[in-house]
């Protein structure tokens, strides 16, 4: 079975570490590309100066952030294992770019989209978030105490 390779890639579509290797156009990606190492020829293991990293799993992305985007990629040339999801290569075929939450798990689009509206939360809303937890942390202390008075009650008949 063969493995499936992401990358993740800053919003304009340059590599994380250097932001000067470009794996996917500003624009949406409409065809394959090739992208390759800017001066190395062979990967050697662990030293990252001399290839371009991805990982095996979408969700095991180090040195990535949000806002990001995502593509899978296919081997051009040789690979190398580095450790359980990190692999290196001196080129990778950019084959599609896909949905970023998927970095997230299964729930990524909903993860992605709180991530979104806590970025555009106001003061006002932020408070009215205070204010909604201590008004639930306060009913669930009424609730919790008045079980314990009614079990209390009725362990006493």
């Amino acid at each position: 079975m063969s493995e499936t390779y992401w990358k993740a890639v800053r919003p304009d579509g340059t590599d994380f570490r250097t932001g000067t290797v470009r794996w996917l156009p500003r624009t949406p990606l409409k065809r394959a590309r090739t992208v390759r190492h800017p001066s190395s020829t062979r990967a050697v293991k662990g030293d990252h100066s001399t290839s371009l990293a991805v990982s095996t799993d979408p969700t095991e992305l180090p040195g990535a952030s949000w806002p990001m985007r995502l593509c899978r990629v296919e081997p051009v040339e040789d690979i190398i294992i580095t450790d359980s999801t990190k692999r290196q290569s001196v080129a990778w075929r950019v084959v599609e770019e896909v949905d970023p939450a998927i970095r997230f798990g299964p729930q990524g689009p909903h993860v992605a989209a709180l991530i979104t509206r806590a970025g555009a939360i106001t003061a006002g809303g932020a408070a009215m978030l205070v204010a909604a937890r201590v008004a639930a942390s306060v009913a669930a202390s009424v609730a919790a105490s008045d079980a314990a008075r009614d079990a209390a009650r009725d362990a006493a008949r």
